[in-house]
This record gives structure tokens, sequence and C-alpha cells, in this order.
């Protein structure tokens, strides 16, 4: 094994499905399909035969309660990240997913690079929610903040740049994060190198604290330097 291959497993129903996502995967080195199945059942054989880093997966495979299954990962596999692939894009699914311990949540819509990106973030030990939903995160994110204080004066927090933390670039960057944006559309934008973004991102997560970008948009949204 290479010293920094991602192995990974992929568990959904259609085979074709399946292979496209393999042939995504496997166009960078460091990732490595290394085993395939279409039902449940098939995923705790896998795992422990193979020992994935990350495993792939539908939160809704048919026939059997697959979400629950899921969680049951989790508990007896802790070591194991598990990124939901679905085309479930509803705020019930999103909120339950991260509530039982899934490390990233895409729709089957994401570009290739998003999904490798994702990969990428997961087998790190980061988050990684696709932009079609991190919305429903920080929609919930912010009814809980709000249940926590009436207080007229957050209420109404005005939107601040924390230049007193980020340099205005790394302050660009962050907005674009805030909006679900994955680092080669954030280079696009912002007319970067995909590596210059990058490393704007490891020193915001720096400066900020954080060991993710999905905890630098909540605390940025908290603190109002971000607009939503």
């Amino acid at each position: 094994m290479q010293l920094n291959e991602i192995n990974i497993l992929l568990i959904f129903e259609n085979r074709l499905f399946r292979e496209g996502i393999k042939r995504i995967l496997e166009s960078v080195s460091e990732n490595y399909v290394v085993a395939e199945g279409d039902k449940m059942e098939e995923a705790v054989y896998l795992i422990e035969k193979h020992q994935p880093d990350v495993l792939l997966i539908d939160i809704l495979l048919p026939g059997i309660k697959s979400s629950l299954n899921i969680k049951d990962l989790i508990k007896t596999y802790s070591e194991l990240k598990i990124i939901v692939l679905t085309a479930k894009n509803r705020e019930s699914y999103v909120d339950y997913a991260i509530r039982i311990g899934v490390r990233g949540y895409l729709l089957i819509e994401a570009e290739a690079n998003v999904l490798i990106e994702a990969v990428n973030y997961v087998s790190k030990g980061q988050f990684y929610l696709h932009s079609l939903v991190i919305h429903h995160f920080l929609n919930k994110y912010r009814e809980t903040e709000l249940e926590k204080t009436t207080s007229a004066v957050n209420l109404n927090a005005k939107y601040k740049k924390p230049l007193h933390l980020l340099s205005r670039r790394e302050c660009e960057v962050l907005q674009l994060l805030s909006e679900g944006m994955a680092n080669r559309l954030i280079s696009e934008t912002l007319s970067l190198s995909e590596k210059t973004v990058n490393n704007h991102v490891s020193s915001i997560l720096r400066k900020m604290k954080v060991i993710d970008r999905t905890n630098a948009v909540i605390t940025a949204f908290r603190e109002g330097w971000v607009v939503i």
C-alpha cells in the first residue's frame, strides 16, 4: 500500500453507478477502491475483509432500513469514515446523517472534483457537505442559535469581516466556503490556482482554530463574518 493511499469501499445498488464512481475516484492515484457491494448485508463482511478508510454508501438501500444500519456501522467501526452519496436532499436526511456521525453528505449530481475532494477531506477526519445541502445544516444551526437567545443585539447582528483575524483574501475564501463551494470552484471564482486556495483554506482553519471547513463556516456564521 502506498504511504498516502486511501482505501475505499462502495455500497450502491446500481452496478453501472458504482463503476462510474470507481472510475472517478481512481483517476487520482492515491485512491483505491478495494471492494464493491450492492447490499447493506455485504458491508460488514467487506469492511472486515478489506478494512477500508472510507465507505461511500447510499443512505437508503432497497428492502431494508439502511440508515439505521449505517448508524450501527459507525458504532462498530469507529475509525471508518462514512460518506453518504445519495439522491435524497431532504433536511431530515441530512440532519439525521450528521447526528449519527456520518462525515460527509453528497448528492449524486456532485461534480467529479467535488467527490474526489470530499473523499480526501473525510479520509483526514474532516467533514464535507455538498453545497446543495450545507444550507440545510446552517438553517438547522441558525434555528438552534436563535432558540438560545432572543437578544435584539444578537438577532440584529450586522455582517462584519474578521479582518482582525484573516487577510482580505482569506475573508473572500471564507465567504465562498460558506456558500458551499469546493476549492476548485473557489479558485475559478477568484482567479487563483487551486494550490493557492488550498493554502488559504489551511490558513483559515489554523487561524480560526477549527478542525475542518464545516466548523469554520459554523463559526463564521455565528460571529456574523459571512452572509448566508
